[in-house]
């Protein structure tokens, strides 16, 4: 019996965490990058359905004087351009490199010449399992002054 139940709640314990969530990021979340990388590599909990999920980067300006409000407006930002269609102009990635059908690990290019700022990546995913997340990371372009 006690077998049988330890076994119910490592089960519903299971569930409860079937969303697809950040495990690591290149850059690291809140890096400050003297020099602009040329790709972003999110890797995800579990797999991600990639024709059924939304990865972006945009610029945030002017930069959150504290972490909270930093929250406060990337999530407002996610929820003004995630689902926006024919973006591409004012986004500052190039899209999936090595787009799959399924994949824990996900790429993004970004466009060259970027202005120095907060880039938030955020992303809305279907995870393998049915479930849907959202969330964001970000990074400082930073570049060093001669």
């Amino acid at each position: 019996m006690a077998k049988s139940l330890l076994l119910l709640l490592a089960l519903l314990l299971g569930f409860g965490q079937a969303h697809a969530y950040l495990t690591e990021a290149d850059p690291a979340p809140g890096a400050v990058l003297e020099t602009q990388p040329g790709l972003i590599s999110l890797t995800m909990s579990e797999g991600v359905e990639l024709k059924f999920s939304l990865f972006k980067i945009y610029r945030l300006d002017p930069i959150p004087e504290d972490k909270k409000e930093l929250a406060r407006a990337a999530k407002a930002l996610l929820a003004e351009k995630i689902k926006l269609r024919n973006d591409e102009a004012e986004r500052a990635d190039t899209g999936l490199i090595e787009p799959q059908d399924r994949s824990t690990v996900i790429k993004l290019g970004l466009k060259e010449g970027l202005e120095p700022g907060l880039y938030i990546i955020m992303w809305k995913v279907l995870s393998v399992d049915s479930h849907s997340s959202e969330d964001f990371s970000y990074f400082i372009y930073q570049p060093a002054q001669p």
